[in-house]
Parts: structure tokens; C-alpha cells; sequence
């Protein structure tokens, strides 16, 4: 699938965990972010719309199962991309994903911005989110955290998630700019079982000066600590919170597994 680099408006995905197989999961949550997606960016959505979803999805795992793409040595689940564009058609790529460093080095980037219904959604107008990503590597770390001034917004290829020294997790407020993560949505509860209450709000300096712990939580990373950011440390490796959310998003995905049937 290409990248597409044209109008904002143009499409709209979203990317759910693969097995490598025939299942793929939080199918539910990932279709109704796509709709509300869609409906932000001004795209039309086609009536009948799941089992279009699970055909398109039919036919990547198809086309990945007829010419297996390579499988990294090291691996976590696959990717499952699902868009739809502008003529209300669904596309899907299936793919593998190398696994990412455990901990993670972080460095700050400067958060895009796109007009009102663009800006915090899955758009078209993907490079600078992928052109981010690039300039970590190009800086010796593995991800980049999209910030504007002093507060974090997003990161180019998860949700950081920063635990405060009241025991409060903290993630970017979704009306900053950030896009709203289906992997920590799903997660949510189970971490909240467990006593650690989720609050959206502005990620500053302040709060990082006295955070415990910080995550990237997503669909590709499942959940690991961000141990630094631009060389300076973040928390410590005392805390459990990484493995915590670590089982709570594997629980998220291993309860929502979905077998796509052959029509």
C-alpha cells in the first residue's frame, strides 16, 4: 500500500494487530475509530460497511498467505491495515513489524499541524508523522514524541503513557491534537482493575519531572518504557507499571481475537 501524501481528506485507516493467519484483533473498536474518522474527514461511509471491512481483510490475508511477506527474526504480532478512500472503498495490507528495543530512547519532534477535523486523526497526509519517525532514527532513537513547546501531544508510532508519583497515568488530551489509541482504550480497563486510574491531559515538563514511569503504549509496540527522552532519563527501571501495562494490553488482545471466515 502507498503511502499517500495528497489532500488530508483523501482517506483514512486504521491498523490492527494480525496473527499472521486468519484473526485479527479489537476488529470492533478499530471499524468504529475508522467511522468516526471518516465522518471528521468528511468521507462517506458506505452502508454495509463491516463485511466490505472483512472482505478486504479476507483478501490481504489471501495475498500474504500466497506470498508470505518476509518475517523478521525477531517479530511481534503483524500489522493489518485497513483504509478507506474517497469513492467509499476499503483497501487492506497485511505485514510484519521488526520488534522494537526494550527499553526505548525517545527524542522530541515538533508536532504537525493540519486544519480543524484533520489535525488528531488517521489521514492521508501521513509523511510527517513517518518523516518523524526518520529523524529518531537519524538521532540514534527508536521513537519520536510529536511536541508543541513544553507539552507532548503524541508520538509517531504509539500513545505515551506517563505514570505520575500519585499513581495516576497519564496520556496526551485527544483535544491537544493527539489521536485517540485503540490499544490503550481497550487496555483501559484492565488497568484501572488493577488500580491505576487513566486521565487525559497536558504532558509537561513539570509532569515529567516527577514522573515514576513512562510507556508507549500501540498497536506495534504493545506496550514498553520509554527509559529517556533527548538523553535524559525518564523515571526509573524500579517501577512494575511497563509490565502492567504490558499484560493489560496482551489481556486487551487476547480476548478480542477475531477469525475472519471465508466467504
Amino acid at each position: 500500500m502507498t503511502e499517500e501524501t495528497s489532500s488530508p481528506q483523501s482517506s483514512t485507516f486504521t491498523t490492527l494487530p494480525w496473527d499472521g493467519g486468519r484473526r485479527v484483533s479489537l476488529f470492533d473498536a478499530h471499524l468504529e475509530r475508522l467511522e468516526e474518522h471518516a465522518g471528521r474527514l468528511g468521507l462517506a461511509w458506505p452502508s454495509g460497511s463491516e463485511e466490505s471491512v472483512k472482505s478486504a481483510v479476507l483478501e490481504a490475508m489471501r495475498e500474504a498467505l500466497e506470498s508470505p511477506p518476509e518475517k523478521p527474526d525477531k517479530s511481534t504480532i503483524g500489522f493489518l491495515t485497513v483504509r478507506l478512500n474517497g469513492v467509499e472503498e476499503f483497501t487492506a495490507e497485511a505485514r510484519w513489524v521488526k520488534e522494537y528495543p526494550n527499553p526505548l530512547t525517545a527524542t522530541a519532534v515538533a508536532a504537525p499541524r493540519w486544519g480543524e477535523g484533520v489535525t488528531g486523526t488517521k489521514h492521508a497526509d501521513w509523511k510527517p508523522y513517518s518523516e518523524a519517525a526518520k529523524l529518531a532514527a537519524e538521532r540514534g532513537c527508536d521513537i519520536a514524541l510529536l511536541v508543541d513547546g513544553d507539552v507532548v501531544i503524541d508520538c509517531c508510532r504509539a500513545t505515551p503513557l506517563l505514570l505520575d508519583d500519585d499513581g495516576t497515568a497519564w496520556y496526551p488530551d485527544p483535544a491537544l491534537g493527539s489521536i485517540e489509541s485503540v490499544t490503550l482504550r481497550c487496555a483501559r480497563t484492565h488497568l484501572e482493575a488493577i488500580g491505576i486510574p487513566l486521565s487525559s491531559g497536558r504532558l509537561t515538563k513539570t509532569l515529567f519531572s516527577r514522573a515514576r514511569s513512562f510507556v508507549a503504549v500501540g498497536t506495534g509496540v504493545g506496550a514498553i518504557r520509554i527509559a529517556s527522552l533527548d538523553g535524559q532519563p525518564i523515571g526509573d527501571d524500579s517501577s512494575l507499571f511497563p509490565t502492567r501495562c504490558a499484560e493489560a494490553v496482551e489481556k486487551a488482545f487476547s480476548e478480542s481475537w477475531l477469525q475472519i471466515p471465508e466467504e
